[in-house]
């Protein structure tokens, strides 16, 4: 089982290695790299359409002591993704790296009762921000791929928080960070620039470990300014909240168990009127409250190989417009069934491999029958330690 502390930098975009600082005053220096390509593709039972995407994103991350009392945390994390979307009348494709993510983290240990942390974290825009003519026909259902964004521009996201043990088996956290947002040209067809709203994030987790289970609840709290498009103010997004809890049991040397529970809300989003030029609260919300649950079994056949099963329940809620607005949004969900290997090369090297099928529902409006989806989905990991 995991061992590993309830992470301080949850809302943190990913790692940054820091070579000069670990030259100078780095003690118990550990690294670690790792790619988890992933595979998947969809279609309509319908006919009305069909696509795939490939996404592989790669990590790299170190951690190492600075002086007696300060542990640090840094990396860097890029990646790949391919996107193809097609329909009986459009065709879009998308092949291009991604942004590149970077984390830098610094722990103060020096207090018994608290450990203190800032973070500092960035998105370098390396991914393809901005798209034109049939590229923008790749950007694909939320619920059916993995990425729908291929890149944006700079973020700048400091961070502060404190870690809180009490005993050895129970630790809370909390956390704030502040993500400012770069520009970039969403739109190439009609260059106009969009500046995202910044975000304000804050993060509370708590943690039990013991020697046969770990159970962890996390809530984020989430709220953004306004967002500009072409200078002019014209949607600001609700506050959002999400919850995630977790927890798994160790029956016995072979035998581990793992669920989770996934839920967010946002409240009414702010839009622009365009007759008085002022922003105002929507007439309903068009936000749909998202619920992930998902259970997984693991046999380890034996120390170098395991198999494992998972099961995942998606429901996306409808909206709250009456079913006869433009603005109305039905319902969704979805059952993902996987199965896979887990392999143990040794206690540096590990890795996985599954594959599994889904169904995804979209309920009825007055003009539309239900949409139906199916899908093949594949995933593998590996991770090298040294």
């Amino acid at each position: 089982m995991n061992s590993k502390p309830f992470s301080a930098g949850t809302f943190a975009l990913a790692l940054i290695v820091a070579q000069p600082v670990v030259a100078q005053e780095a003690t118990n220096l550990q690294y670690q790299a790792s790619a988890t390509p992933a595979f998947v593709s969809w279609h309509s039972t319908r006919g009305s359409g069909e696509g795939h995407q490939f996404f592989l994103p790669i990590e790299g991350i170190t951690k190492f002591a600075v002086g007696s009392a300060v542990s640090a945390e840094a990396g860097v994390k890029t990646g790949y993704i391919a996107s193809s979307n097609q329909s009986p009348s459009t065709h879009g494709t998308v092949s291009s790296p991604t942004d590149t993510t970077t984390h830098l983290q610094f722990a103060y240990e020096g207090f018994e009762s608290v450990q203190p942390f800032v973070t500092f974290d960035m998105n370098l825009p390396t991914g393809k921000a901005t798209l034109r003519g049939r590229e923008k026909y790749a950007v694909m259902d939320r619920d059916l791929v993995f990425q729908t964004r291929f890149g944006e521009g700079w973020n700048f996201n400091p961070g502060i928080g404190v870690t809180i043990p009490f005993g050895q088996s129970l630790v809370a956290t909390l956390a704030v960070g502040y993500n400012f947002r770069g520009s970039y040209v969403p739109d190439g067809d009609t260059g106009l620039r969009y500046k995202p709203g910044d975000q304000t994030v804050v993060t509370a987790g708590l943690q039990y470990l013991s020697e046969d289970w770990l159970l962890s609840v996390t809530g984020i709290l989430t709220r953004e300014t306004t967002s500009e498009l072409a200078g002019i103010e014209f949607f600001r997004p609700g506050t959002s909240f999400a919850i995630l809890g977790r927890g798994a049991y160790k029956w016995d040397a072979q035998h581990a168990t793992t669920a989770s529970l996934y839920f967010n809300n946002t409240n009414k989003n702010a839009v622009l009127d365009f007759f008085t030029g002022a922003l105002l609260p929507e007439e309903d919300n068009s936000n749909s409250a998202l619920t992930i649950g998902r259970l997984s079994h693991q046999y380890d056949v034996s120390s170098r190989w395991g198999v494992f099963g998972a099961v995942e329940l998606l429901y996306r809620d409808d909206n709250l417009y009456d079913e006869v607005s433009d603005l109305f949004i039905p319902a969704k969900t979805k059952a993902t069934f996987e199965g896979g290997l887990v392999l143990k090369y040794s206690p540096a090297v590990t890795g996985n491999v599954s594959a599994g099928v889904f169904s995804l529902r979209q309920a009825s409006t007055p003009y539309t029958g239900s949409q139906r989806y199916e899908g093949f989905i594949g995933r593998a990991n590996l991770a090298v330690a040294f």
